[in-house]
């Protein structure tokens, strides 16, 4: 897991170095395409600490076919979730950028969609890192980060030359083909019955959600403020086209109800956390 977690941490500053070989300008915004981009990749992640326990305990109660049922059903919804969290953010992620710091940071704007785009087959795997850590099989997620390391060492360097959104855009490369990569070794290592993420994502439904959010974006584009306030002006499409995409995939009734499910449970954990702390 220590080597892993080096390796993780090495991706995710690769970028950084190489950028920063060609220009100070460049890490200015660079950085800041990124930043939009691994704030919305966060605020979705704070639900991989809370799972990763219930699984723990699941497996700890239940046994392996126990947590597998229950990481099966897990990682249906977590993808589903991803896909529109991501095909919303994308369509969103460049108004946003542009909206905060003005028009001389488009490139930053690109930047944070080429990030998000490339990040998806990682949040994607993110469920199934969990569950192989909980089978014990930590050497899996070591190797699948080593090999991202690899295929990002030898995507990004020649393609520098070509500019900071070519380095972002070989970093999508290698994530792709190594989560495709630690499916087999998942499933070679620890069962032949785990459901590959890449088959479960809803493209059709977020393509949608991704159009309804870049409709209503032009539609409020020439009303925008520049600085932070024009940056929360872009919320709202993006809360809409969210909604559309839960309707859409799920329906109406079903929606409303995973939403109010959220609501009480982030309110039953704030009370368990006051009590607590007294």
């Amino acid at each position: 897991m220590q080597v892993g977690g080096l390796a993780w941490f090495l991706n995710n500053q690769l970028d950084n170095f190489i950028v920063g070989a060609l220009s100070v300008r460049t890490v200015g915004i660079y950085n800041t395409g990124n930043t939009v981009a691994s704030q919305l990749n966060s605020l979705v992640g704070n639900v991989l600490g809370p799972t990763a326990v219930q699984l723990g305990n699941t497996y700890g109660k239940g046994g392996r076919e126990r947590v597998f049922e229950q990481f099966r059903r897990i990682q249906r919804i977590w993808v589903a979730a991803v896909t529109g969290w991501s095909a919303v953010g994308m369509a969103a992620a460049y108004y946003a950028v542009v909206a905060w710091l003005g028009p001389q940071f488009r490139l930053g704007g690109w930047m944070a969609v080429t990030i998000i785009a490339g990040y998806f087959p990682v949040q994607c795997a993110s469920m199934l890192s969990l569950y192989v850590n909980v089978m014990l099989h930590a050497g899996i997620e070591m190797r699948y980060g080593l090999v991202m390391l690899a295929g990002n060492v030898v995507l990004m360097l020649p393609l520098s030359l070509l500019g900071p959104i070519a380095v972002a855009a070989a970093a999508g490369v290698p994530q792709v083909a190594s989560a495709a990569y630690f499916v087999h070794m998942a499933r070679r290592t620890i069962r032949s019955d785990i459901p590959n993420f890449f088959k479960q994502v809803p493209m059709l439904r977020a393509g949608a959600s991704a159009i309804v959010t870049l409709v209503l974006e032009l539609l409020l584009r020439p009303h925008l403020s520049v600085g932070a306030l024009g940056l929360l002006e872009c919320v709202p499409p993006a809360i809409v086209s969210l909604g559309v995409f839960a309707c859409v995939l799920s329906g109406p009734r079903k929606a409303v109800g995973f939403v109010s499910t959220a609501v009480r449970t982030r309110q039953l954990a704030q009370l368990a956390s006051l009590g607590s702390s007294e």
